[in-house]
């Protein structure tokens, strides 16, 4: 277990039993649905942009070639936060002991 300040262990008190209406098991299932869903969402948004840089290539529209570019650019951010929330999530997972993505409670 992670100690804080010597002797206060912050994991013990997450091995309660579950009670009906805690929000701790919610939040720790939405947490790693949206992870998933982001991820999925942020992969179709790179092919989707690929294929339109594909196809303004061989039309010779520049407006959609501008478009995909910004598609791809907007994906790309997406992905840097998505990324850097989960980091975030899983460095206040170290430092409490809680495990909100590998063990959802169900």
């Amino acid at each position: 277990m992670n100690k804080l300040a010597g002797a206060v262990v912050i994991g013990d008190a997450y091995n309660a039993p579950i009670r009906a209406g805690d929000p701790g098991p919610i939040i720790s299932n939405l947490i790693s649905v949206v992870f998933v869903v982001a991820g999925v969402y942020i992969l179709f948004m790179f092919i989707f942009a690929g294929l339109g840089m594909i196809k303004s290539a061989g039309s010779g529209s520049p407006e959609d070639a501008a478009k995909a570019k910004r598609t791809l650019t907007y994906t790309l951010i997406g992905f840097t936060v998505v990324f850097t929330s989960y980091w975030i999530v899983r460095f206040i997972e170290v430092i409490t002991g809680i495990d909100f993505i590998t063990n959802p409670v169900i």
